[in-house]
């Protein structure tokens, strides 16, 4: 694999990369069976009065492929990214074994252009278009060689018989005209955030085509066959997703440069004090974000906790439904809320 990345501070920023790959899965399995057995009980290869039934079952497949990407940012605002990859599959006949899919997305963060506001944190949207592409499992393409096995309706007659081998072709006829599977799909969607990030909105809505789903259908018994291997599966399928995300605020506090943090901690500090707590600072589990005191010497902001009440040194509750707590009194009047 070989990337490329410009250097960051101009208006347009490139990554881009490439590379390829070579995948082999190999099996082989041998079975032997007997049946009419001398001395019940023991399993021996030998014990028996007609020769032991085997069977050996070699599988085999390999792919290769190539792949690239590109990805072109303008200011950190608009984001464009483009990707193909071409696979070729032993599964598929020669003429049929190229597996090509390409795919591109578009995104732009309409708050980092236009600016944001109180009311309206962050808002970006985005639309994507993709391919993808697979192969079937081996041995599809061509009629497969077995042992011999005639089913009778008192048994099943097994060859080699009398020291005479036979072989025949499974019930199902491959296709030489077998062509990959292709999935197709495409997705619009927004993602908003209001109030300093206290209600999230995500939209999406995406279609999906799968054309060629290998299928084997059954046929007519007076062929000689029971099977057919086709292309015949499609499959469509039309989504549209919405997540609402909220978020409770901190209360601001007594102190005059109180006011408002960016969302609810879910793990952090807080010291006990008359008519609420000082925030100390902490980890949003939610955003991933830290909130509270940052910069140096800044001696953080007093906030009530009206969603965190006093509880007992080691006892246990649960929180916003997110994870349950322990209150753990350190020392200096600090209280720390750690999830269990």
């Amino acid at each position: 694999m070989v990337k490329f990345t410009t250097p960051r501070g101009s208006a347009f920023h490139l990554d881009a990369m490439g590379g390829g790959n070579a995948y082999q899965e190999q099996q082989r399995t041998e079975q032997a069976s007997i049946t009419n057995l001398l001395v019940p009980s023991f399993f021996n290869l030998s014990n028996s009065t007609s020769p032991p039934t085997t069977t050996d079952y070699t599988y085999l497949r390999r792919r290769v492929g190539l792949y690239g990407q590109a990805t072109v940012g303008f200011k950190d605002q608009v984001f464009l990214t483009g990707n193909i990859r071409n696979d070729w599959s032993s599964t598929l006949p020669i003429e049929n074994n190229s597996i090509f899919y390409p795919g591109a997305n578009v995104s732009w963060i309409i708050t980092q252009t236009l600016g944001s506001n109180n009311t309206l944190s962050f808002l970006k949207v985005r639309a994507a278009y993709g391919r993808t592409g697979s192969d079937p499992d081996p041995y599809q393409v061509q009629p497969q060689l077995g042992s011999g096995v005639i089913s009778l309706p008192f048994g099943s007659f097994n060859s080699p018989f009398n020291g005479i081998a036979g072989y025949g072709i499974n019930n199902t006829i491959g296709n030489p005209n077998l062509k990959p599977i292709f999935t197709n799909e495409a997705e619009v969607g927004a993602e908003a955030r209001f109030l300093k990030d206290r209600i999230g909105l995500d939209v999406s809505l995406y279609n999906k085509n799968t054309n060629g789903q290998i299928f084997a259908v059954p046929i007519a018994p007076s062929t000689g066959y029971t099977n057919l291997v086709e292309n015949p599966g499609r499959n469509e399928e039309l989504h549209l997703e919405l997540h609402l995300h909220i978020q409770q605020g901190l209360e601001p506090g007594r102190e005059p440069d109180g006011g408002y943090p960016e969302s609810a901690p879910d793990l952090g500090l807080c010291r006990a004090g008359k008519g609420g707590g000082r925030w100390i600072g902490g980890l949003d589990l939610l955003a991933g974000t830290r909130q509270g005191s940052q910069r140096p010497g800044d001696r953080g902001r007093d906030y009530r906790l009206p969603q965190r009440e006093p509880i007992a040194p080691g006892q246990i509750r649960q929180y916003r439904r997110l994870h349950r707590e322990r209150a753990v009194h350190l020392p200096d009047g600090v209280v720390q809320y750690l999830p269990v």
